[in-house]
């Protein structure tokens, strides 16, 4: 009963912050690699977008980043790339309802940790699961000794 008499007088968007934040202490824990910026929310409700979980790893060469977007297509994909981030959006086949809220698309813009060549960038997807690999922009060139 203190259960349900704690949660009355508050909105449900109160609850959906209060899940929001459990969840992300959840994720962080279980995975920490997973990137996932603590201000930034893990759906858009106006929009009806999800934030598709992301993992970011960085090798000498490159950055790969993979994002789980289930239900969503590969030509519905679009994927951009500048020096130091990455956007992409995608239209799930079909709605997810969540709290009575049917959400149609995935969107996300992610910061990346080094600086890459997005035009040499290649991207995969299998199984709902995109793999997006771009390589690091060195600085500066090999002077020749004559």
């Amino acid at each position: 009963m203190a259960m349900s008499d704690e949660r009355e007088g508050r909105d449900i968007f109160d609850l959906i912050e209060e899940m929001d934040k459990r969840m992300r202490r959840i994720i962080e824990r279980t995975f920490p690699s997973m990137s996932m910026d603590l201000d930034e929310q893990l759906y858009d409700i106006e929009r009806r977008e999800l934030k598709p979980l992301t993992q970011i790893n960085e090798t000498d060469d490159e950055v790969i980043v993979t994002l789980d977007i289930p239900c969503a297509r590969r030509e519905s994909i679009e994927l951009r790339a500048t020096e130091d981030t990455l956007f992409i959006r995608a239209r799930m086949d079909r709605c997810v309802t969540l709290s009575s809220v049917e959400f149609e698309n995935y969107s996300k813009s992610i910061r990346l940790p080094a600086r890459v060549e997005p035009k040499y960038a290649k991207a995969s997807f299998r199984n709902g699961v995109l793999q997006v690999r771009l390589p690091k922009k060195f600085e500066g060139s090999e002077v020749k000794i004559e």
